[in-house]
């Protein structure tokens, strides 16, 4: 009984005659911009974590530096680009893909420079940056 299973699948494969290699071949090209777009995706991603990461340290940094400074408001930014391969540049009509990671925060101390007024019964206080 087996026997005569195996016999008709491999009849039925026999009669295909390379469907599935031509399959294969029609979805290669799309397979392989697949895994190029998706190393592009994690490049983009990672550098812009990585930036994050060294804005967040510079503004940390600059807190520390100016903790007894004048209190104002500090907004750090850094670039972040990649390029984009070959053809697939072609295709999405662009040589990299750029973006600007920002990040805001105060720095120094309150030293009451400023304007304080009376509103909407509680007392507001607006500092200068």
């Amino acid at each position: 009984m087996n026997q005569k299973i195996c016999q008709k699948i491999y009849q039925k494969l026999k009669d295909e005659k390379g469907q599935a290699m031509v399959e294969f071949a029609a979805m290669l090209p799309l397979f392989i911009i697949f895994i190029l777009v998706m190393i592009i995706v994690y490049q983009v991603y990672h550098k812009t974590m990585l930036a994050q990461h060294n804005t967040r340290t510079e503004l940390r940094q600059s807190m520390y530096e100016n903790a007894e400074g004048a209190f104002q408001k500090v907004e750090m930014q850094e670039r972040v680009s990649v390029d984009v391969p070959g053809k697939l540049s072609e295709m999405m009509n662009t040589d990299n893909i750029s973006g600007t990671v920002s990040i805001q925060g105060y720095e120094g101390t309150y030293q009451g420079n400023g304007l304080s007024r009376y509103q909407t019964g509680k007392t507001q206080r607006l500092i200068n940056y």
